[in-house]
């Protein structure tokens, strides 16, 4: 991750400067958290949701590396990992009520599994204790990452992966305000 990496309260930001370090978040993040766990992902067109999605796919550990490529026309697509099942949804095309119900997103986010969600923000339902990542265009090159609705010790999990990662000392700086 590039050079700026904080904690406020229960979100962490961090910038990233390639897809490489984009995969690399998802991973850390992957292995922070607990099962079972919703991770929402927002962000514009070709903000890195689903390289974020691959690299936590990858974090669980799949049988090859990176199976994980856009649901946008499948809705739904799941992947088997060390970890247990891992839901990969994209809500992008989807507009009413019934189109939500028609992918069975409710008995999903019940699963107890992993599930992870981009276009998020179409959602017309609160989902409780869910982890947020917006995912945004900061520069020509870099990518602004920012995870709400980490607990302390996934927070600090996170930070350690982050560090273990290979996010050296000096661009993995994780302090309070």
């Amino acid at each position: 991750m590039e050079r700026a990496q904080a904690a406020v309260g229960n979100m962490l930001t961090w910038f990233s400067a390639s897809e490489e370090q984009t995969l690399e978040a998802g991973r850390c993040l992957a292995a922070a958290l607990p099962l079972p766990a919703v991770v929402l992902l927002t962000g514009d067109l070709g903000a890195g949701k689903t390289a974020f999605t691959r690299g936590f796919v990858d974090g669980l550990g799949t049988a090859q590396p990176s199976p994980v490529h856009s649901p946008t026309f499948t809705l739904v697509n799941e992947y088997r990992t060390q970890r247990g099942k891992a839901y990969h949804v994209d809500l992008y095309r989807l507009e009413s009520e019934r189109d939500f119900r028609s992918i069975g997103l409710e008995e999903i986010l019940e699963s107890g599994d992993w599930v992870l969600v981009e276009w998020a923000e179409k959602l017309r339902m609160p989902i409780p204790n869910a982890i947020r990542v917006r995912l945004q265009q900061h520069s020509d090159d870099t990518r602004r990452i920012e995870i709400n609705g980490l607990q302390e010790p996934e927070s600090a999990a996170l930070a350690s992966a982050l560090s273990r990662g290979g996010v050296g000392p000096d661009a993995a700086q994780h302090g309070r305000r």
